[in-house]
């Protein structure tokens, strides 16, 4: 084995693996699990593998196969976003790399006058000049992918996800199909050549158009979601605003009842009856409990919750928040509006087909952990829900308003690092939200 070479290699696997997970960085996103040491140990892994499979003896395209399965693999676990998106660009990846490699082959062949295959199998400079070639031609595709900012990131509907995943794949089994004819043992090779650079260049820019046209398809779909998103939560605004003042009028009539009660309560406490003291302050105490004033420390918070409560007594559901918001909540009034706004929404309506008064529940628990706020929503329902594509569809006539209220949630919790977890059985639905909304790490505000 030629000692040099096998540094060559390495190097060219380190390249590799090292762009690879630059441009997954730059588009997705390390996931938070891992940390710096335990992406230098997967790199390193990475490279020992690829540099042995070079030397195996194998087809081309079993190594190419191979070569995609472990972007694949590595793209999957060790990058953030939704997974659509780390298959997306693993193939991305991929598809610069085998073009940057057949376009370089093909180049110093016609140059050296020989079979690309050949310069490939040798170790001489032939090869090395068509490996450096071929790092800069796959660091220009990279680079030009690069320069566009990145797209918004904006759940593809599963149609648009599926063309493009055709597509993408379509043009790397091409450009697999393309290399073995490339490197076919024929005494037409200048020809064949010939006709394998125009079919790569072809392949090249078919393949920035439709990354173009993905791009300006996710930022387009994105930007309707937002505005649509930001005319739903305007909508709530408005209403919550008037849900305010109906729930200041509750707190006035309180107010009333209690300067009252305290007048009462001295003369009481003056005249030594203190029994009639209790009966006033009991009396008291039921009134409140009937006004259903809840209070979760967070004044907009307070406002949703104790309207959604107005429409539970009517309609006799059993409705319990405990728990509250700590003042170092980072969420934005909007924020808290749109989360519990939706969430209650959505249990209400799942509720409204319950036919026994018994079994009409909904529960909110409130905790934080650290910098993180933990909600879970259990409610009842009578219906079984419709689940398509992973996606809960509403019951409402205008389902418009329930997709768009999911995608504000999503959203939220996205842009605070959060996880969603819905889980439905025996007719009780439990939604499981946690997000990094604290700027403090208390651990004593563990509740």
């Amino acid at each position: 084995m030629n000692f040099l070479w096998l540094f060559i290699e390495t190097l060219m696997s380190a390249i590799d693996i090292g762009l690879l997970f630059f441009f997954c960085n730059k588009k997705l996103g390390v996931n938070e699990i891992f940390e710096r040491v335990h992406i230098y140990l997967a790199m390193i892994v990475a490279i020992i593998i690829v540099t042995l499979v070079t030397y195996i003896t194998i087809f081309a395209a079993w190594k190419s196969l191979f070569s995609i399965f472990l972007v694949i693999v590595i793209s999957i676990i060790f990058f953030s976003e939704n997974i659509k998106y780390r298959i997306i660009y693993s193939i991305l990846y991929i598809i610069a790399l085998l073009i940057s490699d057949a376009i370089a082959s093909v180049i110093v062949s016609v140059v050296n006058y020989s079979i690309p295959w050949t310069i490939v199998l040798e170790e001489g400079n032939m090869r090395l000049a068509m490996i450096c070639i071929a790092k800069i031609i796959q660091i220009t595709i990279i680079t030009l992918i690069l320069h566009f900012k990145n797209e918004k990131k904006t759940i593809l509907p599963l149609k648009f996800w599926y063309i493009f995943l055709l597509i993408f794949s379509f043009m790397l089994c091409t450009t697999i199909l393309i290399l073995e004819i490339g490197f076919l043992d024929n005494k037409f090779f200048p020809i064949l050549n010939l006709l394998v650079i125009i079919a790569m260049l072809i392949i090249l820019i078919f393949y920035i158009s439709v990354y173009y046209f993905y791009y300006q398809l996710s930022n387009y779909i994105e930007t309707n979601q937002t505005a649509d998103m930001i005319e739903y939560q305007k909508d709530m605004i408005e209403k919550y605003l008037i849900q305010t003042e109906e729930s200041n009028k509750i707190l006035r009539i309180l107010s009333h009842d209690l300067k009252h009660n305290i007048l009462s309560w001295k003369n009481d406490y003056r005249d030594k009856t203190y029994k009639k003291s209790m009966e006033h302050i009991l009396e008291y105490e039921k009134l409140i409990k009937n006004s259903g004033i809840i209070d979760v420390e967070n004044e907009i918070a307070n406002v949703i919750i104790n309207q959604k409560l107005l429409i539970a007594k009517k309609n006799d559901i059993e409705f319990e928040v405990r728990g509250i918001f700590y003042e170092d909540i980072m969420l934005s009034k909007i924020e808290i509006c749109s989360l519990l706004g939706n969430l209650l929404d959505n249990a209400l309506e799942a509720i409204e087909k319950v036919q026994s008064g018994s079994a009409k529940r909904i529960r909110l628990d409130i905790k934080r952990n650290g910098y993180f706020l933990l909600l879970k929503l259990e409610n009842t329902y009578a219906e079984e829900p419709v689940v398509k594509n992973k996606v809960f569809i509403s019951n409402k006539k205008n389902r418009f308003s329930h997709g768009i209220g999911m995608i504000s949630i999503e959203k939220i919790v996205s842009n605070y690092d959060g996880a969603i977890d819905i889980d439905y059985a025996n007719y009780l639905f439990v939604t499981t939200i946690m997000l990094r909304a604290y700027s403090k790490n208390i651990i004593n505000h563990i509740s």
